[in-house]
């Protein structure tokens, strides 16, 4: 992480500053603690990584998903789930055009600071790269697993990006930190989605457009054996009770410009909305 990105955050708990004890290389900070002024909770870097969650502070549906996306990590990037990924949830379009067809509904431009929620493997930090000069990327993830895949990927790419391992639906960020908020995949199998996108909001500066998008229940259903086989019977029963254009029930009604459609040739969703000026 970046010594200067030290000024987006807070405690995920009280919202309180951060100060950073430990080692730092030059601007990167490397290994110590990030430590609240307010409530006095700390919180370890490890490996450039600040770590907002532990595996033990995780309940519900979240220390499930935490844990199933630990194992899939270990071959997330292989050829074997691209082909699954491409024959399941985007047979038509293909990967490289679905993720364009998100991406492009961004605001994007010169030095903006964008967050990601849910990361993942960093699969769409290529495609912003592309986007304008300058840019700043911030990636957040509950599964350890995935965020040591996705710095591979960054050195990879030779893309720079300040990764955070946290809870999406307490966000560690202090009030509108960023120009350019969104979300791929993931949110379906959330505890708290409202919560999630009330913190996408406060995160996002004033005037922001903020895009989620994520699997219909076509996509689920076809792919139940999937998915019971990587997060279980329970979470599999959850997911198919949930109807994705009830995510729009979800974002307040003050935003502006709510828009839901589908998208991936009826595999996914995509909700946007506008973050009003005061």
């Amino acid at each position: 992480m970046q010594y200067e990105s030290l000024e987006l955050l807070c405690c995920p708990v009280c919202k309180g500053t951060l100060f950073f004890e430990g080692e730092k290389n030059g601007e990167l900070i490397r290994q110590g603690n990030l430590c609240c002024r307010k409530c006095a909770k700390f919180y370890p870097v490890e490996t450039n990584i600040p770590r907002f969650v532990t595996r033990e502070s995780l309940y519900g549906f979240n220390k499930r998903f935490e844990r199933a996306y630990n194992r899939l990590s270990r071959f997330y990037d292989s050829a074997f789930t691209k082909a699954y990924l491409n024959r399941h949830f985007w047979p038509v379009s293909g990967e490289e055009k679905a993720r364009k067809e998100v991406i492009e509904r961004l605001e994007i431009y010169e030095s903006s600071k964008i967050l990601e929620t849910s990361i993942g493997t960093g699969d769409n930090i290529p495609h912003l790269a592309r986007c304008a000069h300058e840019i700043r990327i911030y990636g957040l993830d509950i599964s350890q697993g995935m965020l040591a895949q996705c710095m591979r990927n960054l050195k990879k790419w030779k893309i720079e990006a300040d990764l955070f391992l946290g809870n999406a639906e307490h966000l560690p960020f202090r009030d509108g930190s960023f120009d350019v908020v969104f979300h791929v995949g993931g949110i379906n199998f959330f505890g708290e989605k409202r919560k999630a996108v009330e913190e996408m909001i406060r995160v996002a500066r004033p005037g922001t457009k903020i895009v989620i998008a994520c699997e219909t229940e076509k996509a689920i259903e076809s792919n139940r054996r999937g998915i019971r086989f990587v997060f279980g019977r329970q979470l599999e029963g959850s997911m198919l009770k949930f109807s994705s254009r009830d995510m729009q029930n979800l974002v307040p009604e003050d935003m502006l410009n709510i828009s839901y459609e589908e998208i991936w040739e009826d595999n996914g969703y995509l909700l946007e909305f506008r973050k009003p000026c005061p």
